[in-house]
């Protein structure tokens, strides 16, 4: 019995596919920029449907490593999941700030471990939440 239902609309018109909780479904969308790939899944543990939606290459181009825009329950948007963009421009920054002062590796390596507890930081919150 399905679970999960994708449809997909192109020029040859509209087309469907199921998926079961076991399976799963995924699809992915690409030009010669690059692709989307969404999957959705059944978390056994939770009971919850998910989904994860990345940015990747296709033919050789676009998105090198592929990159995570969203993982998480499909049909309900956490605010948690806004670190991720944070955590980013935090890296960035902590990158740029080292290029602009030097590279004096004492510094850095204070800069990385504040950067790494703001991972720990979210890492907490994000298991406090799945418990809760």
């Amino acid at each position: 019995m399905s679970h999960f239902y994708g449809t997909l609309q192109g020029s040859k018109g509209q087309t469907t596919r199921q998926g079961t909780k076991k399976s799963g479904i995924e699809s992915r969308t690409a030009s010669w920029q690059g692709a989307v790939r969404v999957s959705a899944f059944h978390d056994e543990e939770t009971g919850e449907d998910w989904v994860e939606v990345r940015l990747e290459q296709w033919q050789s181009v676009g998105q090198l490593p592929s990159k995570l825009l969203y993982r998480g329950p499909i049909g309900r948007y956490e605010a948690e999941d806004d670190s991720n963009e944070l955590l980013e421009a935090l890296e960035s920054s902590l990158v740029y700030i080292w290029a602009l002062f030097g590279d004096d590796e004492e510094e850095l390596e204070k800069d990385i471990e504040s950067f790494n507890l703001v991972q720990d930081i979210n890492e907490a919150i994000r298991n406090r939440r799945e418990r809760s």
